[in-house]
């Protein structure tokens, strides 16, 4: 290892490398800019009220908590759905299609409410009746969050969930810009509806690759 050779008197201390500003990319903005582009942060109008534009069928997310819509104007029971496992996808069925029994038994009864995530994201909760516990404990959950926000938690070992209220306090839901709940759930399925035994749906559980065949 060499060492350094110190620097005697009347020596120069040997040149700094430099960069070539030329072909470096980072590079300071314009004095001058940077303060025009300070000064217009106090003169921005400030953002309008947020409107939201779609309204997901879904379930409460783990990690939120969640309210549900307390009128009963804002759900709805008794709708069928059935949910395409290769995309995650949830379809209204028209009742009034007669569709073969083997596809008829794919079919769920779903309850429908307005739902708001605390990040203020309004959602459409979707709970499937069933024979097992989870439905019993779906009900217990989303008529236990009309009042209060929860955190809901599935706890597949018990097939139940888990209800966990929050440290702090949540202010409460802002349901008045909501549309009506009828419109809410013609936005949510948006074009995931089966109104004909002509859908690609239909005909993929028929066993048909596509449309063509």
């Amino acid at each position: 290892m060499s060492e350094k050779k110190p620097i005697r008197p009347g020596e120069s201390k040997p040149p700094v490398a430099q960069i070539n500003s030329t072909s470096s990319r980072i590079r300071p903005m314009d004095s001058a800019i940077a303060r025009a582009k300070a000064a217009k942060k106090n003169v921005v109008a400030p953002a309008g009220k947020r409107v939201q534009t779609s309204y997901p069928i879904a379930k409460p997310n783990r990690s939120k908590f969640v309210r549900a819509h307390p009128d009963e104007s804002y759900r709805m029971s008794y709708v069928p759905t059935y949910k395409d496992e290769d995309t995650g996808d949830i379809y209204f069925v028209d009742p009034d299609l007669e569709l073969p029994e083997e596809i008829a038994s794919q079919i769920k009864t779903t309850d429908l409410y307005a739902a708001q995530a605390h990040d203020g994201t309004f959602f459409i909760w979707f709970i499937n009746h069933s024979d097992t516990s989870w439905y019993p404990s779906a009900n217990r959950a989303v008529r236990a969050s009309m009042t209060q926000w929860l955190r809901v938690v599935s706890r597949k070992s018990a097939n139940i969930y888990d209800l966990y209220q929050p440290v702090q306090e949540i202010p409460e839901p802002d349901w008045t810009g909501l549309p009506p709940f009828q419109d809410m759930v013609e936005n949510g399925f948006d074009e995931c509806r089966i109104t004909s035994i002509n859908h690609p749906v239909i005909r993929k559980l028929q066993g048909f690759a596509n449309d063509n065949e």
